[in-house]
């Protein structure tokens, strides 16, 4: 009697296989992207077994399953490498699946961190993530961020010099304040 080799995944039919990826790949619930993992995005196993597997079947997970992140303190380059994995990935067809959220609860702008984000999406406002918050009404600062983004957008081909002298004089204008006046109540409280 012959022995028969035990069936594995890439033996059966394609059409199979697309289901059986749709069940192990596609989640009911929200995927949440988050400064704190352990790697800059986001791919569950079966998409690091092998090459074929992981062609056949990535474009399926960054297509159908929804990836809102988390931001404290406004390090949106945090998320660029997954938003262009995303990107590569997911299928023309695909809705945007992706969302940013600033935790309203420790929202605190850290302008270095805000400013980096703006400056690389002023350079390439296709490969990096926009502030996409859904949250009503918005905080403060959030109003200030999601006002910064729009300049960033309106400017078109302006140098960043241009454009960041635009935030100083606009958004950033009560941030820079906030924060000064912080500071010297801080000193005050520490000289009194």
């Amino acid at each position: 009697m012959a022995d028969k080799a035990a069936p594995h995944l890439l033996s059966i039919p394609h059409e199979l296989r697309n289901r059986i990826y749709n069940e192990v790949l596609v989640s009911d619930n929200a995927i949440v992207i988050s400064k704190r993992a352990r790697t800059p995005y986001y791919q569950p196993a079966l998409l690091r077994t092998c090459r074929q597997i992981r062609s056949e079947a990535i474009s399926l997970f960054y297509s159908l399953n929804q990836f809102p992140a988390t931001l404290e303190s406004y390090d949106g380059c945090t998320l660029i490498p997954f938003y262009q994995m995303l990107l590569r990935y997911r299928a023309e067809t695909a809705d945007d699946n992706y969302s940013i959220y600033i935790d309203a609860e420790r929202d605190q702008i850290h302008v270095p961190d805000l400013d980096a984000w703006l400056k690389a999406y002023h350079a390439d406002p296709v490969s990096v993530p926009r502030l996409t918050n859904s949250f009503a009404p918005y905080p403060t600062p959030i109003k200030w961020a999601k006002e910064a983004f729009r300049i960033v957008e309106q400017s078109g081909d302006s140098q960043w010099a241009e454009v960041h002298m635009t935030l100083l004089d606009g958004p950033y204008r009560p941030i820079l304040q906030n924060l000064f006046l912080r500071r010297t109540r801080m000193l005050m409280w520490d000289d009194g």
